[in-house]
């Protein structure tokens, strides 16, 4: 104020004109003034009789105080702070604040991620649609689930449905000649007569007797497939040989054939009335050495 202004310089034994006392003056010079003579009190007040400061006098000296730095730096730093080194390092331009920078990973600062320089064409990038499309395609491979047994609540359920049960084929066992058991009709184990024909055990009865005897039942149509070399007229002779064997004309006899390479094969149906005949056609049939198989 100007009376503290008044007082220093009255100590300092200095003349102080009136025209600075004014209070018109502006309070601008007034602060300029306070400033001079406290930095100079050496010199003389003639001086500011000018309202203006001469370039003569000394500038003042400021001196900032020390700062004191924080244990943290990121504690003490202010925004303002941060807002100037910021911009001076987007300049290239290194201030003071630059010891009072961000560190980053400090104690309210992650450390950043690192910029991933690698990137992948779009060309590699897979579209949705065929992904979904893949997975469809991987579940219609693994196969169909009517291929995996039937279960119902983890239990299977196969023997569950509509129909009736299939019944289980039980082999007979009778005792042989000789006392030891064996299995009525066992196709390892073939039982014939005396002329080499092949026997047939009834399994209710017991009573043996031949197989076309004891399976066919006469009268009746019976298919005979014959086999043998693509040799004259193989197909004809056949079906004559049958004809005449069951005692009916050659248009009676109804057959089909095919031919593979060499080998002829011919199906005929043979009208037999008992099983002495259907032997009978079976044994005249075997006498042509063209023949290679019959069954």
């Amino acid at each position: 104020s100007i009376r503290s202004f008044t007082k220093i310089a009255k100590s300092e034994e200095m003349s102080i004109p009136s025209d600075i006392l004014r209070p018109a003056r502006k309070r601008c010079t007034t602060l300029f003034v306070i400033a001079a003579v406290t930095s100079a009190p050496s010199a003389k007040i003639d001086a500011f009789s000018s309202p203006f400061i001469p370039t003569t006098l000394p500038a003042p000296a400021f001196q900032t105080p020390p700062r004191h730095r924080h244990r943290h730096r990121s504690l003490c730093t202010s925004p303002w702070t941060m807002s100037m080194s910021s911009s001076s390092e987007a300049n290239g331009e290194k201030t003071e604040n630059d010891d009072d920078a961000i560190v980053p990973g400090s104690f309210f600062h992650s450390i950043p991620p690192e910029p991933s320089d690698t990137t992948t064409p779009l060309s590699e990038v897979q579209d949705p649609i065929d992904a979904e499309f893949s997975q469809l395609m991987k579940k219609r491979s693994k196969g169909e689930t009517s291929d995996s047994p039937l279960s119902i609540q983890g239990k299977s359920a196969a023997g569950a449905g509509f129909g009736a049960a299939k019944k289980k084929n039980t082999r007979k066992v009778e005792i042989g000649e000789d006392g030891s058991p064996r299995i009525v009709n066992d196709l390892n184990n073939l039982e014939t007569d005396d002329q080499g024909f092949t026997l047939h055990t009834n399994e209710q009865t017991g009573e043996k007797a031949r197989v076309f005897e004891s399976l066919v039942e006469y009268p009746c149509t019976f298919p005979i497939k014959i086999v043998g070399a693509k040799e004259g007229q193989f197909v004809t002779d056949m079906v004559d040989l049958v004809a005449e064997t069951c005692n009916v004309g050659r248009t009676d006899v109804t057959y089909s054939e095919r031919e593979k390479g060499k080998w002829t094969s011919i199906t005929v149906q043979a009208p037999v009335e008992n099983a002495q005949m259907l032997y009978k056609v079976y044994e005249v049939i075997g006498r042509d050495p063209r023949v290679k198989f019959k069954f």
